[in-house]
């Protein structure tokens, strides 16, 4: 997301005047708004005037249901009991706005609840198309897609969102990239070039501490699958070994990832998953694999075998990984 003053200054507008800014913030100020969750609905009027008495006779909830929206984002990051509680105050104020709805599907994936998100996500689409056009919106929809085994509609989404990737901040960006490249590779050879189009533009604009392993596991793991491997090799060898990824093993194949979501994740998973991409079951191991390969030979064997004995062992890749742990063994019995 932007970052967080901009972005509340932005939607502290809810039912004032315009925003005044000086000549050299209005192009932040304008990436601000396209980012801003503020709906239509809590807009100030074209004209720049306060609301008129009869608008707010019209509709007298309409400002309690700003204010309620407003409250609910602010505690996004940090309260989503909070969050919710304020998205349904504000559904109650307003009945029938998507808006809300948008607000309810974030805290409950932030509360670790994505099928349940999803279904609210779903409800907004139906209030309208344009519900979900914000970018951290759009991203919480496909991750309670992907979460609630929802993969097509996973996949629209993060196409979707690349093209607004520049308007979040910097790590929620590079996850995005990370996270549509490594969905769209999942889906077989075909998509390997818009996969390594999405890692590419990542690792040009350079990653913030902890998520430049991830993207060269994944775009030294998709130069790879592309038959690329001396490019693989030297893209792994810029990560800081898959020992970071490694941390991540135990929270990303859970069962959050398919089914309904319902599991009740530890105080250490919810850390984790708030800290590195969600990704389809096995990618992960793959990646560490694709890293390991150099330095820890053992290691690299183990999660290509805890990649073939995940989903993704029955899918497109599963002849590539069988590759690389046929050839690792052929070198350990060199070796002896």
């Amino acid at each position: 997301m932007l970052p967080a003053l901009v972005a509340t200054v932005v939607f502290a507008q809810l039912a004032s005047g315009p925003l005044s800014a000086a000549p050299r913030a209005r192009a932040t100020l304008r990436a601000a708004a396209a980012a801003s969750p503020r709906p239509a609905e809590c807009a100030p009027p074209a004209s720049g005037q306060q609301r008129s008495v009869w608008d707010r006779a019209h509709a007298p909830g309409l400002l309690q249901y700003c204010n309620d929206l407003a409250r609910g984002y602010a505690r996004l990051g940090h309260s989503a009991v909070g969050a919710l509680e304020a998205a349904r105050a504000a559904e109650r104020a307003a009945p029938g706005h998507a808006a809300s709805r948008v607000l309810e599907g974030r805290a409950l994936l932030a509360d670790h609840k994505p099928a349940d998100a999803y279904r609210s996500f779903q409800q907004a689409l139906k209030l309208s198309r344009r519900a979900l056009r914000a970018p951290g919106a759009l991203h919480d929809l496909a991750v309670s897609a992907l979460r609630s085994g929802h993969t097509p509609e996973s996949l629209r989404a993060y196409r979707a969102l690349v093209p607004r990737a520049s308007l979040l901040d910097a790590a929620a960006r590079q996850r995005a990239y990370v996270e549509a490249a490594e969905l769209v590779m999942a889906q077989g050879p075909k998509a390997l070039d818009e996969a390594i189009g999405y890692l590419t533009e990542a690792r040009r604009r350079g990653s913030p501490p902890g998520f430049g392993d991830y993207v060269s596991a994944a775009l030294a793991l998709a130069l790879d699958r592309q038959g690329r491997g001396e490019e693989a090799r030297g893209v792994a060898a810029e990560a800081g070994g898959p020992w970071r990824l490694m941390s991540r093993l135990d929270e990303n194949d859970k069962t959050k990832h398919g089914g309904d979501g319902r599991a009740a994740p530890s105080a250490r998973d919810k850390a984790r998953s708030s800290s590195g991409p969600v990704l389809p079951a096995g990618e992960l191991s793959a990646m560490v694999a694709i890293l390991a390969e150099r330095e820890d030979p053992a290691l690299a064997r183990e999660q290509w075998r805890a990649f073939l004995a995940s989903p993704a062992g029955k899918g497109p890749w599963a002849v590539h990984a069988k590759q690389h742990l046929a050839a690792l063994g052929a070198a350990r019995g060199h070796r002896r």
